[in-house]
């Protein structure tokens, strides 16, 4: 398909942010089975926390260290930005949180499934409360893309253990609502010059990162805190599951400044098809037909999307 050079680079953008963030995924939960993570009662989630901390610090580091330049840090105005940096305290300390917690109660293909939902929350928000028009084939693409990984979501709980099935879907509902603030977010802002994709996503982590070590000084045990920090294996673990969150939020965040919270949303949710494929590559996950059909219209909603596009439909 010859796309025009921008929405070429968005919508490849936008399907890469989907590979890393799965790829992120399953790090996540190979990092959360490990010995050294409370799997027990109120435990779970200060384990889930101090990962997430470690996790978003460094992605914080990264993206100064390697994207932002003496120029931009001159930019960079946290009061008048105050949304962005909202967006990280639910989208990290909330959001986050209650995604690693999904998936320690879910497992990765069940939790990156439910989540996926997401874009419809996004694509009813710009349309009511913002008064986009969302075009008939996005609105197309999305609902198959959503019953797609609705589909994944039943037929993976299904064929493989479900700790607590109530408690992943409860806290998979609070990250897609927080997500989807994230991504509205970054959309009104994508037309401020003073913000790049990098600006954007350092605020928004760093917020993040702040925000994490507040809650860790208040209510996690200093001993278990340096505990966790000097186990250089798992500490390993989680920096290299970072480099591919950072790499995903990059793209994802490029794609929307490009096409737009919908669409790039939509192609980044297909995490969710690759969150499947990499659990069957590596840890053993069940594909059988329904699932199967349920993943090929993943891939029909992101298709529709493509080919449409390329024609100008409306």
């Amino acid at each position: 398909m010859d796309f025009n050079l921008k929405y070429n680079n968005g919508y490849n953008l936008g399907l890469f942010s989907g590979v890393f963030w799965a790829v992120n995924a399953a790090l996540l939960s190979f990092i959360l089975s490990q010995e050294g993570i409370p799997n027990f009662g109120l435990y779970i989630p200060l384990g889930v926390i101090l990962v997430a901390f470690i996790h978003d610090s460094f992605s914080a580091i990264t993206v100064f260290i390697f994207k932002i330049k003496l120029n931009d840090l001159k930019k960079l105005n946290i009061r008048k930005h105050y949304y962005l940096s909202l967006s990280g305290f639910l989208a990290g300390p909330v959001g986050l949180t209650c995604y690693l917690l999904a998936i320690k109660y879910l497992g990765v293909a069940v939790a990156t499934s439910t989540v996926a939902i997401y874009p419809v929350i996004i694509a009813i928000v710009l349309s009511f409360l913002f008064g986009e028009k969302i075009k008939k084939y996005t609105i197309l693409s999305i609902l198959l893309t959503v019953i797609g990984c609705i589909g994944v979501n039943l037929f993976s709980a299904n064929t493989i253990f479900v700790e607590k099935i109530f408690m992943g879907i409860f806290f998979s509902i609070i990250c897609v609502f927080t997500w989807s603030f994230e991504c509205i977010v970054v959309d009104r802002l994508s037309n401020d010059d003073s913000l790049d994709s990098s600006v954007m996503l350092f605020i928004r982590q760093l917020s993040s990162a702040l925000l994490y070590f507040v809650i860790i000084s208040f209510i996690i045990d200093f001993d278990y805190s340096v505990f966790l920090a000097f186990n250089y294996k798992i500490v390993s673990w989680i920096l290299f599951a970072s480099l591919f969150a950072t790499l995903s939020y990059l793209t994802w965040y490029s794609s929307i400044d490009k096409l737009g919270a919908p669409i790039a949303t939509l192609l980044n949710v297909t995490y969710s098809f690759w969150g499947v494929f990499i659990s069957y590559l590596f840890l053993n996950q069940y594909v059988d037909i329904p699932m199967f059909i349920s993943m090929c219209l993943i891939l029909s909603g992101v298709s529709i999307l493509l080919v449409n596009k390329n024609k100008g439909l409306e």
